[in-house]
């Protein structure tokens, strides 16, 4: 179920820092985003772990969302806990770098927790329509960065799988997809950070049917202000 919280619960400064992002002044520029490589090292553990456990993935397609095939393993496998530290590790430096205008602690960490972390699975024909993460930034469900970390076999045995990020600006009152997008290829042991206001899609998956093996693996997390 989708966490919603109230406009005042955001501090003001936050909330407009959140609103900058997204709704930019309408200037060319892709989208704000970061890449990390290298950071587990070897993925063979995630993908052994993954197969193991074919039997527990569950379709991700609630109600509503028409526009998105794949699937889902909601219970991380110990092999994923390197990445979710690596994850944590970077909240200091993503929320200076993204603006969010939180305060830091004497060790350099802003009131940020990870929540919704979940392996996602996308196998031939597996995509995400274009969406946010949260349309309007920290209103509806309090998600302010959304991470993707991606692994897979090698070599890699899928096609597609494209990670498409959209820039936007505010026209006429409203929201509305301006200047390039960024397409972004989903290279094993990658994270990629951006603010969840970002409006992306997943390209299409082709890759042998039946085969966990082929297809495009990722965890995926969402940063929320830590409750008090």
């Amino acid at each position: 179920m989708t966490r919603r919280i109230e406009p005042d619960a955001l501090d003001e400064s936050t909330r407009a820092a959140l609103v900058a992002l997204a709704s930019p002044d309408p200037t060319p520029g892709p989208p704000a985003h970061r890449v990390f490589r290298g950071v587990l090292g070897d993925t063979r553990p995630l993908v052994e772990d993954l197969v193991a456990r074919e039997h527990e993935l569950i379709a991700n397609e609630p109600a509503g969302h028409p526009r998105r095939h794949g699937w889902v393993l909601a219970d991380l496998p110990i092999a994923a806990d390197p990445v979710v530290d690596a994850m944590h590790a970077r909240l200091g430096e993503l929320s200076t770098e993204f603006g969010l205008g939180l305060p830091l602690d004497d060790e350099g960490r802003p009131p940020l927790e990870l929540s919704d972390v979940r392996i996602t699975v996308h196998r031939d024909g597996d995509f995400l329509g274009s969406h946010h993460d949260d349309r309007w930034p920290g209103l509806r469900n309090g998600r302010l960065l959304s991470f993707v970390y991606w692994f897979h076999s090698k070599p890699r045995a899928f096609e597609g799988g494209t990670l498409v990020l959209s820039g936007w600006a505010r026209r006429d009152g409203e929201l509305q997809p301006f200047g390039p997008k960024v397409e972004l290829e989903p290279a094993d042991d990658t994270l990629v950070v951006f603010p969840s206001s970002t409006r992306h899609e997943l390209r299409r998956v082709r890759c042998e049917p039946d085969r966990l093996r082929s297809a495009r693996g990722a965890i995926v997390a969402f940063a929320r202000r830590a409750k008090a």
